[in-house]
């Protein structure tokens, strides 16, 4: 088999069991058996169970990457909605997977806190394509943006409280949902041009 596709194989098994005992209870062996190979084979693989975890990890988060690209590429919005938009489905997807997902969630949150090493470049990804929403809005005159980098990184922190999953464990849907569009609106209104 491809080393590729075993990968790939390694990291659904991994995020079955993760699901459903957790991180923290599931051992490289019982991956290496639900991937019908031995422990030591898994190894050459993945160096660790936490190496597998980051990766499982990164799976979960990325598709809040694909969120802001859909909204960049929708052209029926200007991009006071690209923001409210991405903002708002970034923050329902972390809260999903927050209620409905513990197990996975518990790992998101370990992995975050252990690995700078996959926070740094998916916090770099959301202000990377906030920053492009910021731009769009700048050249339309629909916001005035002197500093497209710093502006787009406020925006991020500004935004944590519902897209950070420890801070949404007691939010309900729709709090969470109201509360990303009212930050995303009061940082409309300070981008616009005085």
């Amino acid at each position: 088999m491809d080393p590729l596709e075993s990968r790939q194989r390694i990291l659904e098994a991994a995020e079955a069991r993760f699901r459903r005992y957790g991180f923290a209870k599931s051992t490289m062996s019982e991956i290496a058996t639900d991937c019908s190979m031995s422990a030591g084979n898994l190894y050459r693989y993945f160096d660790s169970k936490e190496e597998i975890g980051a990766q499982v990890a990164m799976r979960c988060i990325r598709g809040h990457e694909e969120i802001g690209r859909i909204m960049l590429g929708r052209r029926d919005l200007n991009a006071t909605g690209k923001l409210e938009r991405f903002v708002t489905e970034v923050a329902l997807d972390t809260h999903e997977r927050v209620v409905k997902d513990r197990e996975l969630n518990d790992l998101v949150l370990y992995i975050t806190e252990k690995r700078n090493d996959v926070v740094e470049p998916y916090t770099q990804n959301l202000i990377d394509l906030i920053s492009l929403i910021l731009a769009e809005g700048d050249a339309s005159g629909e916001f005035e943006i002197e500093d497209l980098a710093t502006t787009a990184r406020t925006v991020l922190f500004a935004c944590k409280s519902v897209v950070h999953p420890l801070l949404l464990a007691k939010s309900s849907l729709q709090g969470t949902e109201a509360n990303a569009r009212m930050i995303v609106r009061l940082l409309v209104k300070g981008l616009r041009p005085s």
